[in-house]
């Protein structure tokens, strides 16, 4: 596949973008260049390379991986 490629994980809710995505058949594995992001809830991961099984159970992110989380206040009379 060329391009950018999106795979979303509908029991998640994840998102999963990535801009080149070859599949392994043989291997049953994506792998993914040119840049992932991955989103999930306020949180977001992004780097270089991406490596997934096939129903993307196991997404491992590698080369200049960042990540960025938003958090959320409670309300007023919730303990911190």
């Amino acid at each position: 596949f060329f391009g950018q490629t999106v795979a979303t994980r509908l029991e998640r809710g994840d998102l999963l973008k990535v801009n080149h995505l070859l599949w392994d058949g043989k291997k049953k594995m994506f792998y993914g260049s040119k840049g992932v992001r991955w989103i999930k809830g306020l949180s977001t991961v992004v780097g270089d390379t991406m490596e997934a099984t096939a129903h993307l159970e196991h997404v491992e992110l590698e080369g200049n991986v960042r990540a960025r989380t938003v958090f959320q206040r409670g309300n007023e009379g919730d303990e911190p």
